[in-house]
């Protein structure tokens, strides 16, 4: 703009726009490492040299006095609050050393049983640098919110800050894990606080306590990805005061712009050359300009409002109780605290509320469709597939050095099919209520015994076949002994074909009799565990196939699981059949047990929804401490899952692993001659291999396939 010919009035007004829109940018955005002298440096520099443009293009050209202050002051205001934000890249290393301090509390926190051992940073504690604030305790804030909070409302009003600062204190917990400063030794010891309070009848709110972790979760996506922690909290005040003075100083530019005679250029006035030529601001660049500018006010008031309304300023609001720079509570104060409970706008989490879903049956019918050339296509496939046509048409060199590649790639992303089958649902509340409820009567250590498996006995159902079985499994040949994670993979995959036939078998009697079923008896209760377990069913699915990294052992074995069930054959896998022989046993259609059979005494399964339930809430909660540390932050940086919930829950209590008790051998079947058989004994040793392969031959060939056919 500077060097064209032809000049406008508005080209140094739009210059400054553009500057402070630039001043908003978060340069913490991209960055999440505690080396802050290259990026900061690149910030430093971008601003002065964008300063410095405004000013070249503003002085020169503006030869009013109240125009260029306007211009210059804007100028000034922009690069000291850019510079004010680009200081939130010191702020990792700086707090690094205040993570090295030990907690074992958060167990006792949580049962309510011990307020005293965790802290908040009070931003505003010391009189010197924010980040050498002193620590103030939650049961200073608890004692301080149920004293100087009063009114109808008050005790959703302590609920609500007291779970945000409990999830704002356990984020420094959680942000040790991350960063690799906890130890083992500190596990233990929540892990036994944790047993102790259970066995002494502590109990712990787990409804509320996953509310808390959703807090928490967004605090460390604002710690890792943006500047919100330095802004916000520590630095609140400072930022509170540039946003007003960016704000004034718009408005100062748009009263300038908008008064003639104020924005005059120079070089129409002295005439000096006459090969520029100036455009005059006619009506339509004056409302344009205007319009920019009243969005960029807006913007700093959205800003301001973000600010003193998030999360931050719940902790902020907490800590000047527990001072007592709120005491006496005015009616001001209780405004305030109106605005920090009601305006949650900008705290809907980035995570939201939502568990991806994807259906291993429905994927393996549209690959045999795809093998055999019935996919219809249509639309703009056909027109995709005629640009990468002409592409592959182009020499490879031509094609590279014009990126074709990665524009086809591109295209395919933005107007292909999902050939994955994903989606994503809503988070039921009847899926946390039904973990809570798990956590809450069943987990009392980290040790999985007859608590776990007690309904899946009185259904004839064998621990040994459950997807957290730690047995060996050994591969069809009978000789080599499979990854636990492989193990692991394939009783999941089992387990999910068995909820999809139930799923279909069910839907199909409802469709023919268009009235309930004799065996829906339960009403809401049997409705409930359906959904729950349809929902995590295909969630569990989901994490197979899109987030291996976050389950246990090595994604390689899990991706290996998942390949073998998902090839299109022939004749289906021995997972699939299984999948459908439980399907066919949880809805009581198989005959019963022969005598010889170990589970002769047990009774048949008298509601298979309320087993799938159960079955895929221990499921998911055994799967959710193997998780690697590193996945689960990269998941949250885009979106999160909700087993890092369940992650981060568990770590809390100090559960990293699972301790699973051998489950009895089975009963011997054959006899000759007084012996057993020893091929028999050999896979019950396996850990009920045997008892798979067996129940697979008695599925009827094609089967499996007559059903995907005819799946949705």
């Amino acid at each position: 703009m500077q060097s064209s010919s032809v000049k406008s009035e508005m080209y140094p007004v739009w210059a400054v726009s553009l500057l402070t829109l630039f001043g908003c940018v978060d340069p913490v955005t991209t960055y999440n490492s505690l080396d802050y002298k290259g990026p900061l440096s690149k910030v430093a520099f971008q601003l002065c040299l964008y300063c410095g443009y405004v000013l070249l293009m503003g002085i020169p050209t503006i030869s009013s006095v109240v125009g260029n202050l306007a211009i210059c002051v804007l100028t000034a205001i922009t690069f000291i609050k850019g510079f004010h934000r680009s200081m939130a890249l010191v702020l990792p290393s700086t707090q690094r050393s205040k993570l090295d301090r030990t907690f074992y509390a958060e167990p006792g926190h949580l049962a309510g049983a011990n307020f005293s051992g965790l802290e908040v940073i009070d931003a505003y504690g010391s009189p010197s640098k924010a980040w050498q604030a002193r620590r103030t305790c939650m049961y200073d804030i608890s004692v301080a919110l149920n004293y100087r909070l009063s009114g109808p409302a008050a005790n959703d009003q302590k609920t609500i800050i007291e779970d945000v600062c409990t999830g704002y204190c356990l984020s420094y917990l959680l942000r040790r894990r991350f960063l690799g400063l906890d130890t083992d030794k500190e596990t233990e010891v929540k892990r036994e606080e944790f047993e102790r309070l259970v066995q002494d009848g502590g109990v712990i709110d787990y409804k509320r306590i996953l509310k808390v972790i959703e807090a928490e979760l967004a605090f460390l996506y604002d710690v890792f990805f943006t500047s919100n922690e330095f802004l916000h909290y520590f630095e609140a005040k400072t930022s509170s005061f540039w946003a007003m003075a960016s704000f004034i100083g718009i408005c100062f530019v748009g009263v300038a712009t908008a008064i003639p005679g104020t924005m005059i250029s120079s070089i129409s006035s002295t005439g000096h050359d006459a090969s520029t030529v100036v455009v005059s601001t006619t009506t339509a660049d004056l409302v344009i300009t205007l319009i920019i500018l009243a969005s960029l006010a807006l913007l700093q008031l959205v800003e301001l409002i973000r600010c003193w309304t998030s999360n931050w300023g719940k902790v902020i609001f907490a800590c000047e109780l527990r001072r007592g720079d709120l005491f006496p509570v005015h009616r001001s104060d209780n405004f305030k605290l109106s605005l920090l409970i009601r305006m949650n706008w900008f705290d809907k989490y980035l995570w939201q509320d939502k568990l991806g879903q994807h259906s291993l049956v429905a994927a393996i019918k549209r690959r045999r469709e795809g093998s055999n050339c019935v996919s219809v296509v249509r639309g703009t496939k056909k027109i995709l597939d005629c640009i990468f046509f002409c592409c592959d048409c182009i020499p490879a060199c031509l094609s590279k050095m014009l990126g074709l590649k990665y524009i086809g790639q591109v295209l395919r992303e933005l107007f292909g099919s999902d050939t994955k089958g994903e989606t994503a649902i809503r988070l039921d509340d009847d899926v946390k209520t039904s973990i809570a409820d798990f956590l809450g009567q069943k987990i009392k250590s980290t040790r999985i015994g007859k608590e776990w498996s007690s309904l899946f006995d009185e259904n004839g159902i064998d621990a040994s076949d459950l997807p957290y079985n730690n047995a060996p499994l050994l591969a069809l040949d009978g000789k080599n002994v499979m990854s636990d994670a492989y193990a692991f993979a394939h009783r999941l995959m089992i387990w999910h074909i068995a909820t999809w036939y139930c799923e279909l078998a069910e839907q199909r009697q409802e469709k023919q009799s268009k009235e309930e079923t004799p065996e829906a008896g339960g009403g809401h209760s049997r409705e409930k565990n359906r959904r729950v377990a349809t929902a995590l069913s295909k969630y569990c699915a989901y994490l197979v196939v899109s987030a291996p990294e976050l389950l246990p052992g090595p994604s390689k074995d899990t991706k290996k699981a998942l390949d073998e069930i998902i090839v299109p054959s022939s004749d289906w896998s021995d997972g699939f059949e299984m999948g459908v022989y439980w399907g066919k046993w949880l809805r009581n259609e198989l005959p019963p047990p022969p005598p010889s059979d170990h589970q002769c005494a047990r009774r048949r399964c008298s509601d298979p929804w309320e087993v799938l339930a159960l079955l895929w809430v221990q499921t998911l909660l055994y799967a959710a401490p193997y998780g690697d540390t590193q996945a689960h932050l990269k998941r949250l940086s885009r979106g999160g899952e909700f087993i890092t919930h369940l992650w981060a829950l568990l770590y809390h209590l100090g559960i990293d692993r699972w301790e699973v008790e051998p489950a009895p051998a089975p009963a011997q079947e054959e006899e000759t001659d007084g012996r057993v058989d020893q091929k028999a004994a050999g896979a019950a040793a396996a850990g009920g291999n045997r008892t798979r392969l067996r129940r697979a031959r008695s599925v009827p060939a094609g089967l499996g396939s007559t059903l995907c056919c005819s799946s949705s």
